[in-house]
């Protein structure tokens, strides 16, 4: 099961970024450098403020419930606003695609899809890394990281609206405890990332 995002009140702040895993260490011979191109995955971070003890009783139950990172939950990054409106009904064009490009179809013809846009593919979230202008025809490759998870059927659906990520708590992350003086109220931040499992 996938659980919704906790919603007993809005975060005071929210940080949500692709982390990439990419390396880079020194020759220990000469001035060059090894670099491993690796993939990427989201992060996150969510801060609560005042918290008051009801909220504060929900978010423990909430945290609780996902077991540390066994559990997993849909992530919804509130900062987040598409720069283009993705008019149409967007499918992926084509079987066997993978990497970072992706053929589209069944956009509205001739519209501007903005880099930093995001879209979900099944329980993935993705970034356009380019601008994409749609054909007259309503296709359009789009270029994005992080490269594709699992390869998509033909036709498969293209969420762009409110898209979610499948994320778990990073390990040992605590619940919030609640004051017993009514008068006080509780601050609580966790981090988490993006969940892909085997």
């Amino acid at each position: 099961m996938i659980y919704d995002m906790y919603s007993g009140k809005s975060p005071a702040s929210s940080l949500f970024t692709l982390t990439p895993m990419s390396t880079a260490e020194d020759n220990p011979f000469n001035a060059r450098v090894v670099v491993t191109d690796l993939d990427d995955y989201w992060t996150g971070e969510l801060e609560y403020k005042n918290l008051d003890q009801e909220q504060t009783n929900d978010l423990r139950v909430w945290i609780n419930r996902l077991r540390g990172p066994v559990g997993q939950f849909w992530f919804s990054d509130i900062t987040h606003k598409q720069r283009s409106t993705w008019a149409g009904t967007p499918v992926v064009d084509g079987s066997n695609q993978d990497g970072a490009l992706l053929s589209v179809k069944g956009l509205t013809p001739n519209i501007i899809l903005r880099a930093g846009d995001r879209f979900q593919l099944g329980d993935f979230l993705y970034e356009l890394t380019t601008d994409a202008q749609v054909g007259s025809t309503g296709l359009v490759d789009i270029e994005f990281l992080p490269e594709i998870r699992f390869i998509p059927a033909n036709n498969a659906s293209i969420i762009t609206d409110n898209p979610r990520c499948k994320c778990m708590l990073e390990p040992k992350q605590k619940a919030p405890s609640a004051t017993t003086k009514k008068a006080l109220l509780t601050d609580f931040k966790f981090k988490f990332r993006e969940s892909i499992r085997d």
